[in-house]
């Protein structure tokens, strides 16, 4: 196995963790949340609010979980040369960095003073650069057709 390729998959492995990390950290935050919407908000104000809310950060935090999880057996099949293992390590990268695109461009401008979204979105996007970075260095690598018997 060429040194690219476990290099690559280490760090694949890595960031498959810390996104692993922050889609546990996404759903234990939960309780804290709805002590903070209900807090801050009217009785009808946060019955108008917390359900959508608390979709969207469900359904993110189970979102992130999978990509994790791929990423991470990705990073496994990448070691055996797979070229499926080379185009979803590609994919989810592409994914996070997107996610930064996108919510640099949706949220309004005034929440980028806030410091734990402003860590958030350099974390996402950290991440997402050291899943690239490996993807392209392995460019050049030679990856296998998958037996279509296995599939």
């Amino acid at each position: 196995m060429s040194k690219a390729i476990r290099t690559s998959s280490t760090i694949l492995k890595i960031d498959g963790i810390i996104i692993g990390i922050v889609a546990i950290i996404h759903m234990v935050v939960i309780p804290e949340l709805t002590r903070f919407f209900k807090n801050g908000l009217s009785l009808t104000d946060f019955n108008l609010v917390w359900p959508v809310f608390l979709l969207n950060h469900a359904v993110v935090g189970i979102l992130m979980m999978q990509l994790s999880v791929s990423t991470f057996y990705a990073a496994a099949g990448l070691k055996k040369r797979a070229k499926w293992a080379y185009y979803l390590s590609l994919l989810n990268a592409l994914t996070m960095l997107s996610i930064s695109f996108v919510i640099i461009d949706v949220v309004d401008r005034k929440y980028f003073g806030a410091l734990p979204f402003m860590i958030a979105i350099c974390l996402v996007m950290l991440v997402g650069m050291s899943m690239l970075w490996p993807i392209v260095a392995l460019r050049k690598e030679q990856f296998d057709d998958p037996d279509k018997s296995k599939l």
